[in-house]
């Protein structure tokens, strides 16, 4: 993956999550993280808020520990999103070009 952007701000932020729809758009192969708060809004059942991120980023990951750390289970991700942990975060900061921060 080119560009990977790791995100910590809730998905109910819509001033935040305008803004990183905005970056993202503007990078080619666009792999998003979604950590900390960020992970709420990834909820299938209604509150799902990530999807016009789903239409420009390549693929949008969902770091376990946190989801879990919040209470909630990784059956209520919704599926269109990786499920990953540490290891696989540090695994795709190493074979990224570009890393982008938005905690």
């Amino acid at each position: 993956m080119e560009n990977l952007i790791l995100y910590g701000y809730s998905g109910f932020n819509s001033i935040e999550r305008k803004e990183i729809t905005k970056i993202a758009h503007g990078l080619p192969d666009c792999g998003l993280v979604l950590m900390q708060d960020a992970v709420f809004g990834t909820n299938e059942a209604g509150n799902f808020v990530y999807e016009e991120l789903l239409s420009c980023c390549s693929k949008i990951f969902c770091l376990k520990e946190d989801a879990l750390a919040r209470g909630m289970k990784e059956a209520d991700i919704c599926p269109k999103m990786e499920i990953i942990d540490y290891g696989k975060l540090i695994d795709l900061m190493e074979s990224s070009n570009r890393l982008i921060s938005w905690l």
